[in-house]
């Protein structure tokens, strides 16, 4: 997380502190002086749902950019704060209603030394449906080089792949991963034993699982897996083999 603690947790002296380091614009992070245009905020939320998420500032005024093609975001030059009484509830709503799929995006009101101005902080997760579409706007977007642009056609059309078929790949995976090792067991014990399995695999799968059956060959320390195993000494005895097809 950004500041290493919850939003709820954000005090003025963590915004400042942004200051103080020139902490740069990123892929996940943008200030913004005011907030004065609901289209605006729309932009910015469904392109942080469609990239690693991150985290909109407002009431900070920028330094600018850096030179072009110099990778630098602008830093906070100062912290300005916007009206205190700002209807983050209607932005909320306005959020919830335009962008599809539904984000969940989390709201932070930070209080500053002028007691008329607050600090908005909103953090948008990553989107697990990608892609996410600006209703009122009628397009996708994307961050690229610390702003929200319009995706490419051949972009919208990957991440619409990656979310539909990457479910039943991994559907497909994980079955094949309980035929695989229900096999295992003897047939005459089949019967007798409860069949149960535990399987790590990534979110999503768009190629090959590596193969880690083979612990000393990609020096795996077999041993780091004994804290991903609850204590079920009365079930099980030792720590699992890892493998592709799960751990036995």
């Amino acid at each position: 997380m950004l500041f290493n603690k919850h939003l709820t947790e954000l005090e003025f002296s963590d915004v400042n502190t942004l200051k103080d380091t020139q902490f740069e614009e990123s892929e996940i992070l943008d200030y913004k002086e005011r907030i004065d245009d609901d289209n605006n905020v729309l932009k910015e939320v469904a392109a942080f749902s469609n990239n690693r998420g991150g985290y909109l500032i407002y009431g900070v005024k920028e330094s600018g950019r850096g030179a072009k093609g110099s990778g630098r975001g602008s830093y906070p030059e100062e912290i300005i704060g916007i009206d205190k009484s700002y209807n983050c509830e209607r932005l909320e709503n306005i959020i919830i209603g335009n962008i599809m799929p539904r984000v969940s995006i989390q709201i932070r009101k930070v209080s500053m030394p002028d007691p008329d101005k607050i600090i908005l902080v909103i953090h948008v997760p990553e989107g697990k449906n990608k892609p996410y579409y600006n209703n009122r706007a009628q397009k996708y977007y994307k961050r690229y080089n610390f702003d929200a642009t319009p995706m490419l056609e051949h972009e919208i059309e990957a991440m619409y792949r990656e979310r539909f078929f990457g479910v039943s790949n991994l559907s497909r995976y994980v079955n094949e991963a309980v035929s695989f090792n229900r096999n295992l067991v003897p047939i005459e014990n089949r019967t007798k034993k409860i069949d149960g399995h535990i399987i790590i695999s990534p979110l999503r799968i768009e190629d090959k699982i590596i193969d880690t059956t083979d612990g000393m060959r990609i020096g795996l320390e077999l041993s780091n897996f004994g804290s991903c195993i609850p204590n079920t000494t009365r079930y099980l005895s030792g720590i699992g083999d890892p493998s592709k097809y799960g751990i036995r």
